[in-house]
């Protein structure tokens, strides 16, 4: 394996961002974390999920990190990614390869960065937070890697690595405009329509006092 990643460093520790540190540190990496709710940070660092912690993302945001951190993993919301990698520019072209795990992607956009690569590794569970941390989540699953920034050949081949070494899992490759058009289509669309069908049943029961889980078929129960 060429180019491995030795430490990373994960912003976020919810469930993506702690099952991926501990599934991560499993395989020998050294982990640091930074998550803002300070309970999760403490949780992360009494159950081993992390080695070491930060605690703002102005001490991470420091060239001091560069020969140390190999990736950085920004694994919160989709809205909130964009605030949180432009708040770490002194990192940005430098040898830290940054990431990010959000399911939508065309609303990122940096002033072309020479690090940073978009993935999103497909996973997920219905629980959330730290306290539904899965070591196990990534194991087999795909990731796609978006290269919008066109960075060059070490970074793409250490991320690759990670996903598919540290995380087990199988990568693919495509344009940001096709990962959301894809994933519009076989994850929120799906989302959309089982919302509004609950809303939909809910708002009838209300109306006609009828239990509609009770007289539901397995269709109901599935959405």
């Amino acid at each position: 394996m060429s180019n491995p990643a030795k430490e990373i460093l994960v912003i976020g520790l919810g469930l993506i961002g702690s099952s991926l540190a501990k599934a991560a540190k499993n395989k020998g990496l050294i982990v640091h974390g930074f998550d803002e709710d300070k309970n999760s940070l403490k949780e992360a660092l009494n159950k081993n999920i992390i080695d070491n912690s930060f605690e703002s993302l102005k001490d991470i945001n420091d060239k001091s990190l560069v020969g140390q951190i190999d990736i950085l993993i920004v694994a919160v919301s989709p809205r909130a990614t964009q605030v949180v990698i432009s708040e770490l520019k002194n990192l940005w072209n430098t040898e830290i390869t940054i990431t990010e795990t959000s399911s939508v992607k065309n609303q990122l956009n940096f002033d072309s960065p020479n690090n940073i690569i978009f993935s999103h590794p497909i996973a997920g569970s219905d629980k959330s937070g730290i306290g539904g941390i899965d070591e196990e989540l990534f194991l087999n699953k795909k990731t796609i890697i978006c290269n919008p920034y066109n960075v060059n050949e070490a970074h793409l081949t250490k991320i690759k690595n990670f996903w598919q070494h540290a995380l087990s899992m199988r990568v693919s490759e495509m344009s940001v405009k096709e990962h959301d058009l894809l994933f519009a289509m076989t994850s929120h669309l799906p989302h959309l329509v089982a919302y509004n069908l609950i809303k939909t049943a809910t708002e009838f029961e209300k109306q006609k006092k009828y239990k509609l889980i009770k007289y539901s078929a397995g269709g109901l129960r599935d959405f």
